[in-house]
């Protein structure tokens, strides 16, 4: 990293193109034949950074890798896959370190302490913690394996955009090009295709398609085919922390969200962002991709983000050891967001002194 130094935030704010409440940037520069000359790559990172400080979030213009009709095709395999019978799905439930496995409505881990969350989840990977995902058995059903074939030609789409975007996100902090990119081999990424039921009336404050939350990851790409996704506003929005926005419903473009690896590594430069998903009278369908990096990676405060007035405010932790740590605590009930204070309880977890991420 010599050489290398953080943006200052006012630069950031200056150099946002985008005026609009909810920022587009466009990432064909970097999904050409070329992959986008430095000075191009290094401008849309700009443009992504000013966004994410300014609201946490941007939509993602990505026509080249995934357009509109490999997105059709998604929608209705995702409501192929969750119309299929009971029984069959039945036979997924519990398989998570499987290729492809199954969360029936009801079983979202409670993020928020006391919320109800009514979403159904399939959801599909390449790698575990242990390593590459086996293949389905032969023996499983045709509408399995096609389902399965589908989420990996998705998977390798969506990969083509993640990569863009992390060697974006570094040009735009001012790192060096593989300051991220080093991390994504083998990484923990999921695609997650989800179905909300329709709730009507909706019965308590508590109830919630997913309740507040940030991601565990490095960030998110997120689709939606109906409202209902809300983003809280960091605390450098030009509105005030602490706002929740409706995020728009844009066919064409997935929106980008921050993970708390991205928070942990630039020191709380960038926040992960939180967000819910609220009850709606009618059928929702989303489609969300967890940007991972290796498990084994460990993940700290990036030197051109520790200084003498911000010392380093994370310990450094593994990508596995925050995940299994995160998921333990939800088992445990103790939740991932806490309501009274409107944080995060994951993206600034203290890992202590004897953690493996220590070793």
């Amino acid at each position: 990293m010599a050489g290398s130094r953080a943006p200052d935030y006012d630069t950031v704010v200056a150099d946002d193109g985008s005026p609009t409440a909810h920022p587009i940037v466009d990432c064909g520069p970097l999904l050409g034949e070329s992959g986008g000359d430095a000075a191009a790559v290094a401008a849309v990172g700009r443009r992504m950074i000013a966004a994410l400080v300014n609201r946490g979030y941007f939509y993602a213009d990505a026509e080249a890798v995934l357009p509109m009709a490999l997105m059709r095709q998604a929608y209705s395999a995702t409501a192929s896959a969750h119309a299929l019978p009971e029984e069959l799905k039945a036979s997924y439930v519990g398989l998570e370190r499987a290729r492809l496995y199954f969360s029936p409505s009801g079983a979202e881990d409670d993020y928020e302490v006391g919320t109800k969350a009514s979403c159904a989840v399939w959801s599909f990977g390449r790698t575990g913690l242990e390593g590459r995902l086996p293949a389905l058995a032969a023996s499983e059903p045709a509408s399995m394996h096609e389902f399965d074939a589908f989420a990996d030609t998705l998977y390798a789409a969506q990969d083509r955009l993640a990569d863009a975007v992390m060697l974006a996100l570094a040009a735009g902090l001012g790192l060096p090009p593989d300051a991220f990119a080093q991390h994504r081999g083998g990484d923990l990424g999921t695609i997650r295709f989800m179905s909300y039921p329709p709730a009507e009336p909706v019965s308590s404050e508590d109830d919630r398609g997913i309740s507040a939350h940030t991601d565990f990851e490095f960030f998110t790409l997120m689709h939606q085919d109906s409202e209902g996704l809300q983003f809280m506003l960091p605390p450098t929005a030009p509105e005030g922390a602490g706002q929740w926005t409706d995020a728009p419903v844009r066919p064409g473009q997935f929106v980008i969200i921050v993970g708390d690896m991205l928070e942990r590594w630039t020191n709380g430069f960038l926040r992960s962002t939180p967000h819910r998903v609220l009850t709606k009278p009618w059928q929702r369908h989303s489609i969300i991709r967890f940007v991972a990096v290796h498990p084994s990676t460990l993940v700290e405060p990036l030197p051109p983000f520790v200084t003498a007035e911000r010392p380093a405010a994370y310990t450094p932790v593994t990508m596995q050891e925050h995940m299994d740590v995160t998921l333990r605590n939800l088992d445990e009930g103790k939740g991932a967001w806490d309501r009274e204070t409107e944080r995060s309880l994951t993206a600034t977890y203290v890992y202590g002194e004897a953690s493996s991420s220590k070793l």
